[in-house]
């Protein structure tokens, strides 16, 4: 009998072990057989929702798809108190697969329920009655949140990287992320469009307040003028009167110009016509004016011309009466040579004339020698022709420019042309001094001027072109001399180049003489010409090769020796010395 009260009371007291059974009954009349939407999602059969003091976190979701969804509704079919868990049996509305949502704590359950606070906030985190649309949204709002939580903090502690650098990297893929960058960068543009407007506001604002400074400004000055305006009209009304008196006077001054002009165009033989107007009048006075200006130019044109004929003449007349002075003291000495011939000492007299007059010759020939000099302008050679241009000067006036062209160089029995030319200058005769102008008068009006090439070598043979070597030439001419040179042996030559002027008194008159190289070309002088860059040691080495080779040849040839039996037998008696 003991026992089996025993044993009913260990059933009872086992039956009302962990969360009493008033407070099972409220839950149950709380959650049993009522229609509930989830704010968590189930994936399997069974899903645990840990509850660690006052904090519940539900178990890590599988790779499976939910069974039930965060917003689905489900009906509460039953609850079960256990050891240290509570299970709410749930099943959809729609008849689908029943599952379990199995609330685990972290210690056995007591009868007083002390961890009743955390249950409700675990029953408020999964359940919600759904009364409004928002409390749906609210629900998946907070799970997608926490769950984004997790994810981020999953992810920040396998990279070891921190929550706001994980925020930041996935921000890009947000689409309110982006959608708010978009916004950010539209609120810029209009920001800076708004800036940019209120900018030209304002410079639209100064440019409307400096435009009506302006205005202001040009008001005060239209007032001023008008003022000053004014002040005119009053002096001017003035002035009207006194304007009407002048214009009287200046009807009779015109009256008086009429007559003036009419007597203007009268001394002019205009034509008179009082009914004209005055202006052209005036006009027709200008065109007269003008053509009196243009014959003025013309005869101002002319009269420079006449002066400038008029200087011409003056210098030719100074000319003229210098050559007339020269004469007359010509015709006295030639007076007083007459004189002395008609004398009665006949003889002497005419030795003496005769010496005089040699002598004078002589001091012409050495003033004018002495007077004449040359400048060598250009020497070159050119094609085998030695080329030289000397210019002509009596004193410091230029005669003319000799131009010679010798060869340089003959073969025996070549012929070559050599040439001479002299181009003679114009005189400036005002210029020339007295004594120049007597020393030009002494050799002549047309210059004589002679040119012989010379070859004291026989074997050279030079012949002019022409007969005589003298050619008269005026000023602005040109002479030539052609000689033919040949050359007749193997010696080299000097020619010999006299220029010579011939006074009046047809005296020569030494200019200039040259000489000029010429070399008679050989073999023998081709081969010295061309041997004669070598170097002396070179030289030497290529005699010395030349003497081995003539001598290698020389050995080559021995002396035909006879056989020793034909030799002759040396006389008897002979004996022959040793040393």
């Amino acid at each position: 009998m003991c026992a089996s009260v025993l044993c009913v009371l260990l059933c009872a007291s086992a039956g009302f072990a962990g969360v009493s059974r008033a407070i099972q009954d409220e839950y149950r009349r709380t959650y049993e057989n009522k229609a509930l939407f989830l704010k968590i999602p189930v994936f399997s059969e069974k899903q645990m929702v840990f509850i660690i003091g006052r904090s519940a976190r539900p178990e890590l979701p599988p790779t499976s798809t939910a069974r039930f969804k965060v917003g689905d509704q489900v009906r509460i079919l039953a609850l079960d108190f256990g050891k240290d868990e509570i299970r709410f049996k749930v099943s959809g509305i729609q008849g689908a697969v029943p599952a379990e949502i199995i609330f685990k704590f972290d210690g056995d359950l007591l009868d007083h329920f002390p961890n009743r606070q955390a249950f409700d906030a675990a029953l408020a985190a999964t359940f919600t009655e759904g009364l409004k649309y928002s409390d749906l949204d609210e629900a998946k709002r907070g799970y997608a949140e926490q769950e984004f939580e997790n994810i981020v903090r999953g992810i920040a502690s396998t990279t070891g990287a921190s929550r706001e650098f994980v925020l930041k990297s996935m921000a890009g893929r947000l689409p309110a992320y982006q959608d708010a960058l978009r916004d950010i960068e539209n609120l810029k543009t209009r920001s800076q469009e708004t800036t940019n407007q209120l900018t030209q506001a304002q410079a639209e604002n100064r440019r409307q307040e400096s435009e009506l400074k302006q205005q202001q400004a040009e008001l005060a000055r239209l007032k001023n003028l008008n003022a000053g305006l004014q002040e005119k009209i009053d002096s001017s009304s003035a002035q009207l009167g006194r304007v009407s008196d002048e214009l009287k006077a200046a009807r009779g001054a015109t009256q008086t110009y009429q007559s003036q002009l009419t007597n203007l165009q009268r001394s002019l033989n205009l034509k008179v016509d009082e009914n004209r107007d005055m202006a052209s009048q005036i006009g027709d006075l200008a065109q007269v004016t003008k053509k009196l200006q243009k014959d003025n130019e013309a005869l101002t044109g002319q009269n420079t011309s006449l002066r400038s004929t008029v200087e011409n003449l003056e210098n030719n007349s100074k000319r003229l009466t210098g050559e007339v002075d020269d004469l007359k003291a010509a015709n006295g000495k030639m007076r007083e040579t007459i004189e002395t011939l008609s004398s009665k000492e006949d003889s002497l007299a005419r030795q003496y004339l005769q010496v005089k007059k040699t002598k004078e010759n002589l001091e012409d020939i050495t003033h004018s020698a002495e007077s004449l000099n040359t400048q060598i302008v250009e020497e070159k050679s050119e094609g085998g022709f030695r080329i030289s241009k000397i210019r002509l000067y009596l004193r410091n006036i230029a005669l003319g420019t000799l131009e010679s062209r010798l060869p340089e160089y003959l073969t025996p029995n070549q012929s070559q042309v050599g040439e001479a030319h002299l181009v003679t200058e114009s005189i400036d005769y005002v210029r020339v001094s007295p004594e120049e102008r007597q020393l030009l008068r002494s050799l002549g009006e047309r210059l004589k001027v002679g040119v012989k090439l010379s070859s004291p070598e026989s074997s050279f043979e030079v012949k002019p072109e022409k007969d005589g070597p003298v050619q008269e030439i005026g000023e602005r001419d040109r002479a030539t001399w052609r000689w033919s040179i040949l050359n007749r042996g193997t010696q080299d030559t000097r020619l010999q180049l006299n220029l010579y002027l011939v006074n009046k008194n047809s005296d020569a008159v030494p200019v200039l003489k040259e000489e000029h190289l010429v070399l008679s070309s050989s073999v023998v002088r081709q081969v010295r010409n061309y041997l004669q860059p070598i170097p002396m040691g070179l030289g030497a080495l290529i005699g010395f090769l030349l003497f081995a080779i003539v001598g290698a040849f020389r050995r080559g040839k021995k002396p035909h020796l006879p056989h020793p039996a034909a030799r002759p037998s040396e006389p008897s008696g002979y004996v022959q010395k040793q040393l």
